[in-house]
Order: C-alpha cells, then sequence, then structure tokens
C-alpha cells in the first residue's frame, strides 16, 4: 500500500489551505444548500444528511482542537465499547459531563442551539468513531490527548475528508489509510434509536443484534470438537438416554426431539409440548478458504472486512508475540456474520449477528524463519502469512443466543434452514426465495399433543417421510439484505437429526451441519 500523508504532510497541507482559503470555499459540494452568517460561523437553515454530517464535522474538529478535556472524554467514551466497537453514538454521549457542561452544549457553543438540534433530527445515528491502525500501531488506547492535531474524519466519494479546526484541510483517496490518530463521524451500523433524547430524558436504543451489546456479550473460546455436557444441555443428554441406537428400532437416536419436545420415549407413546426448552448454535467453524470472500471490501474507504495488509514481516534482536504479528499484519476489525433462522411459522427470517476476528476464528500457522547470528550479520526473524495455509478453530457460541427457538410441530415443519452471510456495508435490496416444507397432519400432533414418536401410524417407527401421515406445502420468504453480502451457504435442519451422534468417555459427539463453507452444531437449552 502507497501511504503518502503522514502527519508531517498532512501539517503542511493544512498551512497551504488556510492561508489561501476562506470559509465559503470550504462548501464544496454542498454550495447549493440555503447558509446564513452568524456571527462567528456559517450556519444551514435547512440541513439534509450529508450537509449535517460535514457541519458536525466542522463544529466537532473545532472542540476537539481547543479542549483537551473534550479529547479525554472522547477517547474514554470510545474505549468503553458499548457496541463491541470503539463507537461514541451521539444520542447516548451528548448529555454527558465535561468539566461541568454537557458534551452537547460545548458544540453548541462553537455553534447554535438550533443548528445541533437539526443535525440531531437529520442524523438520529450520528456517531463518532476512534480507528485503530495497528499496522502503525495507532490504537484508541495509545491516543495522546495533549496533541490537540488530532483531524476529524468523513467519508466523501473521493476518499476521507479531514477537518482541523473547524477547517477542511485535505483529502485522503480511496484505499489510503492515514499513519496518524483521526475521529471519523459517521452512522452507527450496530444500534437503532427507537425514541430519541429529549431534554429530560436520554434517547431509548436497542441493538440490531444482542451479541453488539457488550453488557450481555461473555468472551469468545475456541474449544475442542467434543462437547462437555455443560455444552450439549441435559435436556440433550436426557434422550440420548433413550435414543442412542444407529439402527431404525425405538431406541434410535433419530428420535431424540421427540423426547426433548414432548417427552416420548420407546414405552410413553403419548406426550405434550414442552414449551421450556429451545435450541441454539452452539459452535461455528469457518473455512479458511472464506477468506478470500469475506475480505472483499479491503480496499474500501470503510474498511469494513479485516484484510491481510503486509504478507511477511522481519525483526533483528527479539522475536515477534502473536500479538504484535496480528497488528502488524491485519487491518483492523471484524468480520460480521449474519445468520438467517428460517422457520415455517413466519414469512421472513429471524436475523442474527456475530463479530468475530480473524483471530477468533483462524489458526494463522505463519511460516517462521530464523537466521542466527554470525561474525557477519546479526540474527533475524521473519514471518510471512498465506491464507491457503490457514486452519479453522472451532468457535464456542453457547454463550452468545442464536436461537433456532421451539420447534411446535403444530406450527412448524419438519424441516428449518439456516443461510449464513458476512455482511458488507452497502445497498439494501429485498429479497424472497421459496422452499417444499412438509408438516405433520392431526393423525400425529393435535395442538400441544403428539401422538407416537416418528412420522409413522399408530404402531409404526420411522423417521422418514411418511406420506400417509404428512402433508407438503410450498413456503416464500422475504428478506432484506445488503447487495454486496458475502454468502456462506445454507443449511437443511430436519427434527428427526440427532443432536448426538455418540458418547466418547465424559464427551458427546454431536451432529454437525456444514453449509459449505461454514460447519456447525447445535444445543438444547
Amino acid at each position: 500500500m502507497n501511504l503518502k500523508f503522514t502527519l508531517a504532510g498532512f501539517l503542511l497541507s493544512l498551512l497551504c489551505f488556510t492561508s489561501c482559503s476562506n470559509n465559503d470555499d470550504l462548501l464544496g459540494e454542498y454550495d447549493n444548500v440555503i447558509f446564513t452568517r452568524s456571527a462567528m460561523n456559517i450556519e444551514p437553515v435547512v440541513i439534509d444528511k450529508d450537509t449535517a454530517m460535514v457541519y458536525f464535522s466542522k463544529v466537532l474538529s473545532k472542540a476537539v482542537y481547543e479542549r483537551k478535556d473534550v479529547r479525554e472524554f472522547l477517547k474514554k467514551e470510545a474505549m468503553e465499547e458499548f457496541d463491541m466497537n470503539s463507537d461514541v453514538l451521539f444520542a447516548l454521549a451528548s448529555n454527558k459531563m465535561i468539566s461541568n457542561h454537557s458534551f452537547r452544549d460545548i458544540l453548541v457553543s462553537y455553534s447554535s442551539e438550533d443548528t445541533i438540534a437539526a443535525i440531531e433530527k437529520s442524523v438520529p445515528l450520528l456517531n463518532i468513531l476512534i480507528p485503530s491502525f495497528d499496522f502503525f500501531d495507532i490504537t484508541v488506547s495509545n491516543w495522546d490527548c495533549n496533541d490537540s492535531e488530532i483531524p476529524v474524519a468523513l467519508s466523501n466519494e473521493k476518499g476521507m475528508g479531514l477537518y482541523l479546526d473547524g477547517v477542511f484541510v485535505m483529502n485522503i483517496p480511496n484505499g489510503e489509510l492515514p499513519d496518524f490518530h483521526t475521529i471519523v463521524v459517521n452512522e452507527n451500523s450496530r444500534v437503532i434509536v427507537e425514541h430519541p433524547k429529549t431534554r429530560s430524558s436520554a434517547p431509548k436504543i436497542s441493538f440490531i443484534s444482542p451479541n453488539y451489546d457488550k453488557s450481555r456479550l461473555k468472551n469468545y473460546s475456541s474449544r475442542s470438537a467434543n462437547r462437555t455436557a455443560g455444552q450439549v444441555g441435559s435436556k440433550a443428554i436426557e434422550a440420548y438416554k433413550f435414543f442412542y441406537k444407529d439402527d431404525g428400532s425405538k431406541e434410535s437416536r433419530a428420535f431424540q426431539r421427540d423426547y426433548i419436545y414432548y417427552g416420548l420415549t420407546p414405552t410413553n407413546s403419548n406426550g405434550h409440548f414442552n414449551k421450556s426448552v429451545t435450541e441454539y448454535i452452539s459452535f461455528i467453524e469457518i473455512n479458511p478458504m472464506a477468506y478470500y470472500n469475506m475480505s472483499d471490501q479491503k480496499k474500501s474507504k470503510t474498511y469494513d472486512d479485516p484484510s491481510i495488509i503486509k504478507g511477511s514481516v522481519s525483526r533483528k534482536k527479539h522475536d515477534f508475540s502473536p500479538d504484535e504479528l496480528i497488528k502488524l499484519m491485519w487491518s483492523e476489525g471484524a468480520y460480521n456474520f449474519r445468520f438467517e433462522i428460517l422457520s415455517s411459522n413466519s414469512s421472513r427470517p429471524t436475523v442474527i449477528y456475530i463479530p468475530l476476528k480473524p483471530a477468533e476464528i483462524w489458526n494463522f500457522n505463519y511460516n517462521r524463519s530464523y537466521k542466527h547470528k554470525t561474525w557477519f550479520r546479526k540474527k533475524k526473524f521473519t514471518y510471512s502469512i498465506d491464507p491457503q495455509k490457514f486452519t479453522a478453530k472451532r468457535v464456542d457460541l453457547t454463550q452468545n443466543q442464536i436461537s433456532l427457538g421451539k420447534w411446535d410441530l403444530s406450527q412448524e415443519a419438519l424441516e428449518r434452514y439456516v443461510s449464513i452471510f458476512e455482511e458488507d456495508k452497502s445497498t439494501t435490496e429485498e429479497y424472497s426465495i421459496e422452499y417444499e416444507l412438509t408438516k405433520l397432519t392431526s393423525a400425529k400432533v393435535n395442538g400441544d399433543l403428539k401422538i407416537g414418536i416418528g412420522t409413522g401410524k399408530s404402531g409404526e417407527v420411522s423417521s422418514e417421510i411418511n406420506t400417509s401421515t404428512t402433508s407438503k406445502e410450498t413456503k416464500k420468504y422475504s428478506y432484506t439484505r445488503k447487495e454486496e453480502d458475502d454468502a456462506l451457504g445454507t443449511a437443511k435442519i430436519f427434527f428427526y437429526d440427532p443432536i448426538i451422534e455418540s458418547k466418547s468417555g465424559n464427551d458427546y459427539i454431536i451432529r454437525t451441519y456444514n453449509t459449505g463453507v461454514v460447519t456447525f452444531g447445535i444445543t438444547v437449552q
């Protein structure tokens, strides 16, 4: 990557620009908007979203330049990572206090009450991001708040526009990163503002996925392929005691869900639906070859997808730590995995998001070389990285809520579908798809009552589709999705798939599903 923009060059550009420009010239592509001149600022009378974000960037850059306490406030808020990212949602932060004044009041002092109110109305999800560029050792934690020359960046068609002390100073082209700290103004894509804030109350927000809520999300961990009793779920283990054989008998493992949801056993032929159990995805494993598809936005001005930015690194004297290698070789960020759960009792899928970083899903298996010290050369450590050599980790998701819901056969078909995507920022589109589904008739399920295990008639046992006790229907699903999302495949889950395949010592071997890219398992809680 050709990185032209050093901090020194940035400051030279600032001096040149400010010496030959005035405020009217800074309007640029926004000079078609009606403006009036106040005593200190040019303030918009009518603000569309793009103009509001430009004006907010200028006002924020003025406050950041002049006030160390504002810089310290933004750093502290970003390090909280309330949405699992170093974001500061303005709607939540605006009423927080800085040196006896609210953050909002400070910004009002650099503009006006009407202007800030108009910006808030135009951009409810107005967000301040403190980005990290680990390749340059630029992180939130090492931001020196004594430095007042921290530009505010705003995305535009040409790249990222930079503002300092209320003035536009330069543009960084698409595909290039600054090697100095910046503050980015954007819209938050992880939350929804349900009710805007008022003078007397904070706004009510909700997360697009509960896994963005840091107060709920626990740490991910990678575990073995086998699952302990706590990971499988006590109800599935109870079912395995009755249904454990690999045959077509009454003890076949295919009938485990009949016990889990209806309490049926080889000797108990009738049971009522159990509303206290729910299925969840327990782990995922992602084929490393998906890297090439999932990191397709690495040249985007938003840098949404983490990607390899340096294929090899070398250093003398000391070896690299794993964290150092990640900082040097990878861009910052996490993949945003979108799970769509399709069942027959809804015409739209249930959508759940999980953010995961590359190091959480893959072993990188670096190629390491070491040259020993000789009388004519110093020792040298060199690492290289190649996605072709990655291996997948099995990522435990039992602490996260990727719910498949309760499987009520009076409402649902015998099939469910799980589609997985890596979501990219792009245009939202409406899509639809059709599946043929199989439902049990009243001969097998009557309200909460299920008659007999399997799908066969009374006295018969079958986990296959029995035409005398089932009916077919075609279901059309509609859903909204990003146009450039990376499809990672779809898997079908059948009611008579076993959850536990076998047991090895104290570990349970659970059934896995594969979309072609993602492998996952299921737990019952």
